[in-house]
């Protein structure tokens, strides 16, 4: 650790202090503790973790309870953890000066909010307001007053994020670092400090326009900027390699950026920028800095081609960020772009990704943010860790925010700390078991060509075929299965498989049908595909025998049987047995039931959308 003034060394004190009250996990073989979360008890050394490529992936304003407070509330087959997420019973009020009057309870969300996202105001003042001295119950108040904040999403309207907390691990006890906005948290997650400017009255725009001199603040904010140390320093220094993956600063001096930020240029990558600290410092348009910080397309490249750098920070563009009222579908599918990009790589035996959201967009949270300094941390933020060491279904209980992520990149290069924060943080093992054959990829996402898109997904074809005998009729039902583009509807097409079939067209609201008119001692082919204009399915069938002719001249009974090289008839609801995998056509439902058609609405969802305008990239 670099040498520590006394200022820092009171911190880091206090620091200890608070984690010693706070749960704890460190890491290597998996065990499950009486809370039912995964602990280690040996920690790896740097020669001896794996780990040898780090990708850090920050989405925009989400807090852990609007994406995952619906996520495994309780054991079951398919839960073996559970998390913590919203309370039974929570209910906000929605006056702080009258808090008995009357209160806003969480309520689900429904499709049109995976489209146009509606969060809440989120700078320090209403963060602050929305903490309320610990009370936890201003996030109404602050938003201000608009009663979406309470929502929460669930496994049928992000299909993405739930199948990749099911399929490797979910933080529930993960925060953003600042009790604030965009900006800080994002310093923190390079520096384990941010400029005092970017705190609580932030001045500057993003977006330039200023049509002057650069005001008082904003000279404050980049002088500062350029004063603080972050991680590419010492990376650089140490001689490893790394990439900032957003925009190319396209070859132009510091000075040519503060001028066309001044002058509002749109093409021009703002200084105060909020996603991307590392353009407010003059280094990082001088070589060899600038070569570092590339369009994010080019993570794509350089993960196909196994030349990921040792520490890599994927930023998305606002479009796939999340950030409201930006489409969060865009923003799964940009997620899972760069999850399956890895997934597909030479490196992804020694790759771990950590996917967060900066900050809580104004959402509602209900765990209370430990508070180790002046700054926070702040609300609590979902963290999925995709690794070939990552336990299936992992749930991890072990505290942590963005600082914890930059100390495991200095512990493993030797790199030292910055701060008394990045010095203190937990070091996040509990997501890794060390003792494990890596695993093999297990990619969810269609592999399509950058900039992936939902629209540009495959219809996935139907899951759960069942098929009943009923006398002379066939009773057919099957579900939309959920991670692909959008269902417009089926097709259901049945007959013997030697002479001409029968096809009927179904909505997607229609998941089951009657086929009459059976004959005996017949084989029938039956197969459903799911459409979406001239997108149409692989085909999801079983072939069915009929029995014997009975008194009455109909059959008797019947077999199914599965029709090879399709997906046989199989219940997203339960698992054999622990040790059986649960067929891929089920990813994402985790056994709650039958999966609603996607923007049916559901009792208690709700329909309309907030008037808003879209705000600023914060």
């Amino acid at each position: 650790m670099r040498a520590l003034g006394r200022p820092v060394l009171a911190a880091l004190a206090a620091i200890a202090l608070v984690l010693l009250l706070l749960p704890t996990a460190t890491a290597a073989s998996p065990s499950t503790s009486s809370a039912g979360h995964y602990t280690a008890p040996k920690a790896p050394t740097p020669s001896t973790f794996p780990i040898t490529h780090i990708v850090f992936l920050m989405q925009e304003n989400h807090a852990y309870d609007n994406f995952f407070g619906a996520y495994c509330p309780t054991r079951t087959t398919l839960c073996q953890l559970t998390g913590n997420g919203i309370p039974a019973g929570t209910c906000i009020p929605t006056s702080l000066t009258n808090p008995n009057a009357s209160c806003i309870a969480p309520f689900p969300l429904n499709e049109s909010f995976v489209n146009h996202s509606s969060g809440g105001t989120h700078n320090w003042q209403s963060s602050h307001l929305a903490y309320n001295s610990g009370k936890m119950n201003g996030f109404y108040v602050a938003s201000p007053n608009n009663r979406y904040v309470m929502g929460y999403y669930n496994g049928s309207t992000i299909p993405e994020y739930w199948n990749l907390a099911e399929q490797y691990a979910l933080g529930d006890y993960f925060f953003s670092s600042v009790l604030d906005f965009s900006p800080p948290n994002h310093w923190y997650a390079l520096a384990g400090q941010a400029p005092n400017e970017s705190l609580i009255n932030y001045a500057p725009s993003q977006s330039g326009g200023f049509g002057g001199p650069l005001t008082g603040p904003q000279e404050i904010y980049l002088n500062e900027s350029n004063a603080t140390t972050t991680l590419n320093d010492a990376l650089q220094r140490a001689n490893l390699s790394w990439n900032y993956y957003d925009d190319s600063l396209n070859n132009q001096s510091y000075q040519q950026a503060l001028n066309l930020t001044q002058a509002g240029s749109p093409t021009q990558v703002s200084v105060f920028n909020y996603w991307n600290p590392l353009v407010a410092k003059a280094e990082s348009y001088t070589s060899p800095i600038d070569s570092h910080l590339l369009d994010r397309s080019r993570f794509f490249t350089d993960a196909a081609s196994g030349n990921l750098p040792s520490v890599s920070w994927v930023i998305p563009a606002i479009n796939q960020s999340d950030h409201p009222i930006a489409s969060i579908a865009a923003g799964m599918s940009f997620v899972g772009s760069v999850v399956n990009a890895v997934q597909t790589s030479p490196e992804w035996n020694s790759t771990a990704i950590f996917v967060t959201w900066d900050e809580y967009g104004g959402y509602y949270d209900h765990v209370l943010p430990p508070q180790i300094d002046g700054n926070g941390l702040g609300f609590r933020v979902p963290l999925l860790v995709v690794s070939p060491y990552t336990p299936e279904g992992l749930i991890s209980n072990q505290l942590g925010d963005f600082d914890s992520v930059l100390h495991l990149m200095e512990w493993k290069f030797g790199l030292g700390n910055f701060t008394a924060r990045d010095g203190a943080a937990l070091l996040p093992f509990s997501y890794f078991d060390l003792n494990a054959t890596p695993r093999a990829p297990d990619p969810i996402y269609t592999a399509t060509a950058y900039p992936m898109v939902r629209a540009a997904q495959s219809v996935l074809r139907p899951g759960g075929l069942q098929i009943v005998p009923a006398g002379t009729s066939l009773n057919v039902s099957w579900s939309e299965r959920l991670g692909g583009a959008p269902v417009a509807g089926y097709l259901l097409r049945w007959g013997i498989p030697s002479s001409k079939m029968q096809v009927t067209v179904f909505s997607r609201n229609t998941t089951s049908a009657t086929i009459a008119g059976l004959t005996c001692n017949t084989t029938y082919l039956v197969q459903v595909r799911t459409f979406a204009g001239k997108n149409i399915s692989l085909p999801l069938g079983l072939k069915l025998s009929t029995g014997a002719c009975g008194p009455l001249g109909g059959p008797i009974g019947g077999t199914a049987q599965a029709v090879p090289t399709t997906v046989t008839s199989q219940s997203c609801d339960l698992r054999p047995s622990p040790t059986t995998p649960r067929p891929r056509s089920c990813r994402g439902t985790r056994g709650r039931g039958p999966i609603l058609p996607r923007g049916r609405p559901t009792a208690g969802t709700v329909d309309e959308l907030a008037p808003r305008t879209g705000p600023s990239r914060a």
